[in-house]
């Protein structure tokens, strides 16, 4: 049965449960209905997840049927719909409840060629199809081709947005080159049409991409502190509040690279002030958690670094995330066990991991899994293991890195790799880290009143 088939199967059924079926004339005016009161509620500032998720059951029936049923709603109420609910899936994903990836993308490309037939313009369907599909694989050529599709019909500022997705792509599937040069590129563009906005998101998307090369943390602060600077003349733009928060975030991890715990969790904190003016965006909310919970386990704070663990699992268990959050949770979650010395539980999780991102195509997450298992079969002189570890990360070196980035820039990104994965834990802390007070503000007010008392 093909997948449009599978969507028709699944419209009668919900038009017979909901008992549309006798009176096409009252399912219409029902459609109109919710599909109002659902915009409404998407638009009304709710930002709660778990009631999003609640709904998107509702929310991809009304997307498929208003896409299947032409005559249900005029083409620009749909269109409005379309944009609004496939950027909320978007960024939030359809839930592990709902977990019906497939469903989703079929409707999404069913509101595609509905916007498309009616003559409007399908380019910020297309992105937001391309950011929901990073939910289940961080490379995946239909991603690639969406994003490629919408290149082709944008202009001007949409075109400059299509590229910043781009860029994020380039970024999750290891091809650092192509989205620096991709980068550069649209910072001159972005210059030329005066669109100091687009300047900033670029400049911070290539720090980040230089940063995770691990071949020029220098150059990669230069360009998040920069964007930093830019993001003071321009007020309350919702794509500025996220490349502020991205910037941040990933000088937070700049200096956690450097051995400045307080340093990193203070930018983290800051970082999730802007990304909370950005409604639904749960699995950063995890990224937040996990990123902090990594620091607090190196200062040796272990009780907030757990307790920020158990919110990121939390928070990725409602949005179903199968990709590369989930993968960086596992990872953390297996540092926290070898602090406690379980290397068993830790090499358990370790090779969940690899297999993990094996299948959501996240290269990166994959290397530094089986660096770790490498490190933690040497320290427990398990060197058989160590052996044939090693020999699964060659071929995914070569075969996947290597391909794809300059020989130097990989030696010089296992450098950094070393330095990530054999630094014992509590280095930091015996640095001077030791005991340091999580800054978020649940934590911070817990401290400040245990202090008063």
């Amino acid at each position: 049965m093909s997948n449009k088939q599978v969507v028709q199967e699944i419209l009668q059924r919900e038009d017979a449960f909901r008992g549309w079926l006798i009176d096409p004339a009252a399912r219409r005016r029902s459609i109109a209905l919710n599909m109002r009161r659902q915009a409404e509620y998407l638009l009304s500032g709710n930002d709660d997840p778990g009631d999003l998720l609640s709904r998107a059951a509702t929310l991809v029936y009304l997307l498929a049927r208003g896409a299947d049923d032409s005559d249900a709603v005029p083409d620009d109420t749909y269109s409005g719909f379309a944009s609004i609910v496939v950027q909320a899936l978007a960024n939030q994903g359809a839930g592990s409840e709902f977990g019906r990836h497939d469903l989703v993308v079929q409707s999404i490309d069913a509101a595609i060629e509905r916007v498309r037939r009616s003559g409007g313009s399908a380019t910020a369907l297309l992105v937001a199809k391309a950011r929901y599909l990073s939910y289940a694989q961080n490379e995946s050529s239909i991603r690639l081709a969406t994003l490629r599709q919408a290149e082709g019909v944008a202009t001007g500022d949409d075109l400059l947005r299509v590229r910043y997705t781009l860029t994020w792509y380039f970024i999750d599937a290891s091809r650092y080159r192509r989205a620096i040069r991709l980068c550069d590129k649209s910072i001159e563009d972005a210059r030329r049409d005066n669109s100091l906005k687009w300047v900033i998101g670029f400049t911070t998307n290539r720090g980040i991409a230089r940063y995770t090369t691990l071949n020029d943390p220098a150059a990669a602060r230069l360009d998040l502190e920069a964007a930093v600077a830019m993001s003071g003349r321009i007020r309350n733009d919702a794509d500025i509040n996220r490349f502020l928060s991205d910037a941040l975030h990933y000088l937070g991890r700049c200096n956690l690279d450097d051995g400045n715990v307080r340093g990193s969790l203070e930018h983290y904190v800051m970082a999730q002030k802007y990304k909370d003016q950005i409604p639904f965006e749960s699995r950063a909310v995890a990224y937040y958690h996990v990123r902090m919970a990594e620091a607090l386990t190196g200062a040796g704070n272990h009780n907030h670094a757990r307790e920020h663990m158990d919110t990121a699992k939390a928070y990725l268990d409602r949005v179903g995330d199968t990709g590369a959050a989930s993968v960086s949770y596992n990872y953390a979650l297996a540092n926290t066990y070898m602090v406690q010395g379980d290397s068993a539980s830790a090499l358990a999780i370790l090779h969940k991991c690899a297999r993990d991102a094996a299948a959501c195509k996240f290269s990166r997450g994959r290397l530094l899994a089986l660096a770790r298992i490498f490190t933690i079969s040497v320290q427990c002189r398990d060197f058989t293991r160590a052996v044939l570890t090693l020999f699964r990360a060659v071929p995914l070196l070569f075969n996947g890195e290597l391909r794809r980035n300059s020989l130097l820039a990989i030696i010089a990104r296992f450098r950094r790799y070393a330095l990530h994965v054999f630094r014992p834990y509590g280095s930091i802390a015996a640095g001077g880290a030791l005991n340091v007070v999580c800054p978020c503000p649940i934590h911070s007010l817990s401290h400040q009143s245990d202090v008063d008392a």
